[in-house]
């Protein structure tokens, strides 16, 4: 009797050992979620974000047309956002990555509004 008593907590304690270790490995071992920048509330073209695309946006692409990446402009601050907490550089005003600013991206702001 005390022997089928032994066993019992042994069978349950290697059990509950698997069960919360495996939840606990599988944890650990899955990777960490990635940020997604489609679930931003802001618009690519909403440079400033200010919640729209509006012709401060706009503006600051104007200022900085022709500007090429490997140019001293393009790791330049052009601005703060509207609440100043975040810098704007001029490669953030690169809005089809295509390593200048240029009239595309300026339409590509037109086009947002």
């Amino acid at each position: 009797m005390k022997k089928a008593i032994t066993i019992s907590l042994i069978i349950a304690a290697i059990s509950l050992l698997i069960y919360f270790s495996t939840g606990f490995l599988k944890k650990i071992l899955s990777p960490a979620p990635s940020y997604n920048q489609s679930t931003s509330v802001y618009k690519k073209e909403d440079i400033d974000k200010n919640e729209k695309v509006d012709e401060a946006d706009q503006e600051f692409v104007n200022k900085q047309l022709n500007c090429k990446k490997g140019d001293l402009c393009w790791n330049k601050v052009v601005g703060k956002t509207i609440n100043g907490d975040n810098p704007i550089y001029a490669f953030d005003l690169d809005l089809n990555n295509d390593g200048v600013i240029d009239q595309l991206d300026a339409a590509q702001i037109q086009n947002a509004k």
